[in-house]
């Protein structure tokens, strides 16, 4: 009969030895794969609240370009009337000219 120490034969002394060490390794990589996945998940909360800024700072933005076309609209509308006005004085200055130019012959 094969001696026993507390009960386990040496095969089943180093069985349970190795799935301590492996049961402490699982635990370890367990441990790590947490770690890993809370920093993923911090990474990814820093990234939603970028992506979150950006699209506050786009939306602002977006905002500030669509005053500024309207802005801009108007200085053209405003420019095209003053360019309209300025043909219509070179015109009638054109007139006035030929006029005092008949009455002077």
């Amino acid at each position: 009969m094969p001696s026993r120490h507390h009960g386990l034969r040496p095969s089943e002394a180093a069985q349970a030895v190795a799935a301590i060490l492996d049961n402490f390794e699982d635990t370890e990589r367990v441990t790590r794969l947490q770690a890993e996945l809370e920093a993923v998940r911090a990474e990814l909360e820093v990234s939603q609240a970028t992506v979150r800024s950006l699209e506050a700072k786009c939306e602002s933005l977006d905002g500030k370009y669509n005053d500024a076309m309207k802005g801009l609209d108007l200085m053209v509308n405003q420019r095209n009337k003053h360019m309209q006005r300025l043909e219509t004085l070179k015109q009638e200055f054109k007139e006035v000219e030929a006029a005092a130019a008949r009455r002077v012959e």
